[in-house]
């Protein structure tokens, strides 16, 4: 019976370490999986691979673009995805509004060499972005992504012009 008794906790004792060896295996695989993933996949917006996105000052009018003074890549996912989100999320301002000059221009540039340029206007709070296509369509900038959006664009704008 002591035998028994003694097999039986053997077991048990056995059977837990095992699983919970295989819960810890599980879990890292899971995680590295995770990692990979946000590495291979690459942001989309309307359909399209995002290849870069750059950033330019407008003059008087929004005709009037100086060179981009920063370039973000394919790489650098988070930041890509945040611009893109920009877009996605975008709620439209009903009416047709009409503005003369932005703070600011993005442009998407997408795997098939295609471009998507939107017009951003950003304050501390609030901001908003126009489709160069779409120029009497106005979409706010969700409230989430505004501080992100200023820390991307506004603070690389003063680093550049120091």
């Amino acid at each position: 019976m002591k035998l028994l008794m003694f097999s039986f906790s053997l077991l048990c004792i056995f059977c837990v370490i095992g699983c919970s060896q295989q819960t810890i295996k599980s879990q890292s695989n899971e995680a590295t999986i995770i990692k990979k993933d946000q590495k291979t996949i690459p942001v989309q917006l309307d359909g399209r691979i995002i290849e870069s996105i750059s950033i330019s000052e407008i003059g008087k009018v929004n005709s009037d673009e100086e060179e981009p003074y920063i370039v973000y890549s394919q790489e650098e996912f988070e930041t890509i995805s945040t611009f893109a989100e920009m877009v996605k999320r975008g709620e439209r301002i009903k009416g047709v509004v009409d503005v003369l000059k932005s703070d600011c221009a993005v442009t998407f540039m997408f795997q098939d060499r295609s471009t998507s340029k939107y017009y951003m206007n950003l304050g501390e709070d609030e901001g908003s972005i126009m489709n160069q296509n779409d120029s009497s369509t106005v979409y706010i900038i969700p409230e989430d992504l505004i501080l992100s959006l200023n820390q991307l664009v506004l603070s690389n704008n003063e680093q550049v012009a120091l």
